[in-house]
């Protein structure tokens, strides 16, 4: 067995359930780093908020973000983008625009386009309690990180796509799991998109091309090795295609059923060093 590359999943694989990095499954990419395996962080997050994750690991790690829509090397720089294609971003603004309103942002390779500063600030504010992160300070980071920051700008998307707006993906967020499958109906009717989730209470929108798989597959012919050489590990709907496309796919042992059900293994959970059971079953199949 010759793996060359690792390509993990965050929320929900390599972080446990408070967004945390455990020691082991820091050991666990050490390990594979130190044996000549790559590294790649394949993500529904935007970059920034993948770099607290980097400067734990310190490791040179490439980076999937944004569901697949933007490709980064180890130093950081931007080496591919794929975006929504104009007509289509302009029907999907258009039908979320539409009743049942729900909160959405979207980002490009840089930044986080929104509509309303405080209705942001909450859903950072909700994502950091999420990680027991302190009342106060999880307020302040979600004001710091959206009126101090440069990240996030707040803009009309009635006009957005017709004043030259790009976007690599959006994101649509309730807790109202009814109103979100009728948003999600409503944009199964656009041509040119990809639906995704990376959580229950969420809907993704992507080009009809930008997958964790398929950004995998441009990756690998950018550094020269096939899609058998490597090991893919996830949780949750963004992640099936990049688990059925590599040599071997681990599914967490919380991951959904599809996801087991397409994969050639299952660790434990990712509350449980889900990457840590990964490179101990490695390991094992190295010896047969």
């Amino acid at each position: 067995m010759n793996i060359k590359l690792l390509a993990t999943d965050l929320d929900g694989t390599l972080l446990d359930d408070y967004k945390r990095l455990s020691a082991k499954n820091k050991e666990a990419l050490k390990n594979l780093h130190e044996a000549g395996i790559q590294i790649v962080l394949c993500t529904g997050r935007p970059y920034h908020t993948v770099k607290p994750y980097l400067l734990q690991l310190d490791l040179p790690c490439w980076l999937i973000t944004n569901n697949g829509s933007v490709i980064r090397n180890p130093e950081g720089e931007i080496i591919h983008t794929r975006y929504i294609h104009h007509e289509a971003l302009e029907k999907v603004l258009f039908i979320l625009g539409q009743p049942p309103k729900l909160y959405y942002h979207g980002s490009d390779n840089q930044n986080t386009y929104i509509q309303s500063q405080w209705d942001r600030m909450k859903n950072i504010y909700g994502f950091e309690r999420k990680s027991l992160s302190p009342p106060v300070k999880a307020a302040f980071h979600a004001f710091n990180t959206v009126c101090l920051s440069p990240i996030h700008r707040q803009v009309n998307f009635s006009t957005f796509s017709k004043d030259g707006g790009r976007l690599a993906n959006l994101i649509i967020i309730s807790r109202d799991l009814e109103a979100l499958d009728i948003k999600k109906q409503q944009l199964e009717l656009v041509e040119g998109i990809y639906l995704t989730r990376s959580g229950n209470d969420n809907l993704e929108v992507l080009d009809q091309h930008a997958t964790k798989g398929n950004a995998l597959s441009w990756l690998t012919e950018f550094v020269g090795i096939s899609m058998e050489e490597i090991v893919a590990i996830g949780d949750h709907d963004n992640d099936l295609s990049m688990v059925q496309m590599a040599g071997i796919g681990f599914a967490t042992g919380n991951a959904e059923h599809v996801i087991k059900e397409q994969a050639d293994y299952v660790t434990l959970t990712n509350n449980e060093d889900a990457l840590w059971d990964l490179y101990e079953k490695l390991r094992e199949l190295h010896k047969t």
